[in-house]
């Protein structure tokens, strides 16, 4: 991940991130990592896309910069949060590829329902009575499933996936059979399962799904992810920095 810091104001950031973009930050949200970076190389090419709990929309830009997606729209529940995604879509112009959607993921429903290719999600990772609060409630609300869980992400995703579409998510490997239960439970079947580890002295630390609406079942495991070998980047995490996408062996065949 790369981050070169440009302007700042008291709570709000601008830095220069991967691929060239411009992404403004908030401290009091949840900014940048890892699991979004994976997420945007994770994701492939389709022609109309939708992002759940978007945040400050670093993933659907990083997707649309890479010609990823034709069009994304990105649903995030606050209002502060959907707003800085906004300025760092007309930021980076990409106003007329990305739309941004400041309602709750919960309320999908109508004409919209079925309409798209790929759904991409990084969701809040921890039950409501988990871990301690945050500082602020942006962040509370990014990390905890205070505004739906895991259940309503997937019924969500497949609600607005047409029939054959896939769903990407990043999540943490405690909760692996929360997330495969909840697909499978939407009509979305499990298809690759991509476990990351920080090294090879390390548990994993991330793991990468993909789904397909109405698919069958067969889940393919590729060999674990080593963002990084000992005290250096790992040469496939290095592909990725550059490419911008996984190597193919992480793929499924």
């Amino acid at each position: 991940m790369n981050s070169e810091k440009v302007k700042d104001t008291p709570a709000e950031q601008a830095n220069i991130i991967n691929d060239g973009l411009t992404l403004l930050q908030n401290d009091e949200h949840l900014k940048f990592g890892t699991d979004a970076l994976l997420l945007a190389a994770f994701v492939k090419k389709a022609q109309k896309g939708a992002e759940l709990g978007a945040g400050n929309g670093v993933i659907s830009l990083l997707c649309a910069q890479r010609g990823r997606l034709e069009h994304i729209d990105g649903w995030e529940i606050q209002h502060d949060a959907a707003e800085l995604f906004k300025r760092n879509v007309e930021e980076n112009g990409f106003s007329s590829r990305i739309s941004v959607i400041n309602e709750d993921l919960r309320s999908v429903r109508g004409e919209i329902e079925g309409r798209y290719n790929a759904v991409f999600t990084n969701p809040p990772y921890m039950k409501v009575d988990a871990g301690k609060d945050c500082s602020f409630l942006q962040k509370q609300i990014a990390r905890h499933e205070v505004a739906g869980d895991i259940y309503d992400f997937c019924r969500a995703g497949a609600k607005l996936l047409a029939y054959g579409g896939d769903f990407y998510c990043v999540y943490r490997p405690d909760r692996l059979v929360d997330l495969l239960l909840a697909m499978r439970q939407a009509g979305i079947e499990p298809k690759l399962l991509l476990t990351v580890c920080e090294s090879p002295r390390h548990s994993p630390c991330m793991v990468l799904v993909k789904g397909k609406k109405g698919g069958n079942a067969g889940l393919y495991v590729p060999p674990v992810f080593f963002i990084s070998e000992g005290e250096n980047k790992s040469e496939d995490y290095l592909y990725l920095l550059n490419k911008g996408e996984f190597p193919k062996k992480y793929l499924r065949p």
